[in-house]
């Protein structure tokens, strides 16, 4: 097994994710630093070249969302994705990536099933919306002018 300490893991960390990370911060790094998307995946990526770690098996969407998860709409209905929660990232999780050369997660089987996309009906909602209220504001301004 590489000879790597938890520091070296938390110097690597904060200088790829250009944040101090203190105790409080170190069980989720991902979250609690803002990673997702493509800036998370590079974060891996580089931590498994620096490290000599393995990265097969690493399941991106268990730790961390997609790119522009944030800007899909979310009401009325609750878009799924940001609904349910994340495995965290920790410094430790890491440290015992680069101590055993591979990653040493197993994850559980996802289910077959997807819940409902109700959420897709978010943005035509919006549209028809935004379209009456403009209508219904082009009409009282012809009213009262």
């Amino acid at each position: 097994m590489p000879d790597v300490s938890r520091d070296q893991i938390l110097q690597f960390a904060e200088s790829e994710l250009g944040k101090a990370l203190p105790v409080e911060k170190q069980s989720d790094i991902l979250r609690l630093t803002g990673t997702d998307g493509d800036d998370a995946v590079g974060f891996i990526a580089a931590f498994g070249k620096a490290f000599s770690v393995d990265l097969t098996g690493y399941e991106p969407a268990q730790h961390h969302f997609g790119e522009g998860w944030a800007v899909s709409l979310s009401w009325p209905f609750a878009n799924p994705r940001i609904e349910h929660s994340k495995v965290p990232l920790s410094i430790s999780l890491l440290h015992r990536a680069a101590t055993e050369g591979r990653w040493p997660m197993t994850y559980p089987e996802r289910r077959a099933t997807a819940p409902a996309p109700w959420h897709l009906l978010n943005f035509p909602i919006l549209l028809i919306g935004l379209g009456a209220a403009c209508a219904l504001t082009l009409e009282l301004f012809h009213l009262i002018f």
